[in-house]
């Protein structure tokens, strides 16, 4: 509840997105984080609430439209993003849409009982145009 009542307060450096099936169902949140227009890049994430709406391309979709709507609406240039390492489908997911790894924070985060890795990933303009040229 906390989450929806931030992501509905105006912020310039935030937008959000929902993700919703074709028949309306809400199954998650994409969004971009930190813009900053003077450095024409921002963070970015998303959710697959339920895992069971997972593995099925919604993810994937939602990075594509989300880069496409921070390249071509926003202007920006550059997009970073990660996932915490021995997470696949989320490295995947990134890949498809062109993210490329740039590096990894070592074991920054606690998670499910232990440290985790932080796989940082970065997705450029012109990769994202050279892969989907038809967003352009």
């Amino acid at each position: 509840r906390e989450w929806f009542e931030a992501a509905q307060k105006t912020d310039p450096a935030q937008v959000h997105f929902a993700i919703e099936t074709l028949d309306g169902r809400h199954i998650g949140n994409s969004g971009l984080f930190k813009i900053s227009h003077v450095h024409g890049t921002a963070e970015s994430g998303t959710l697959i609430g339920d895992p069971a709406d997972r593995r099925k391309g919604y993810g994937t979709d939602s990075v594509r439209v989300r880069a496409h709507y921070a390249f071509s609406v926003l202007g920006l240039r550059m997009l970073f993003s990660g996932h915490f390492g021995g997470n696949e489908a989320s490295a995947r997911m990134q890949e498809k849409a062109g993210y490329v790894v740039v590096g990894t924070r070592p074991k920054s985060f606690w998670k499910r009982g232990e440290y985790r890795d932080m796989v940082q990933t970065m997705l450029t303009r012109e990769r994202f145009y050279e892969l989907n040229p038809g967003m352009k």
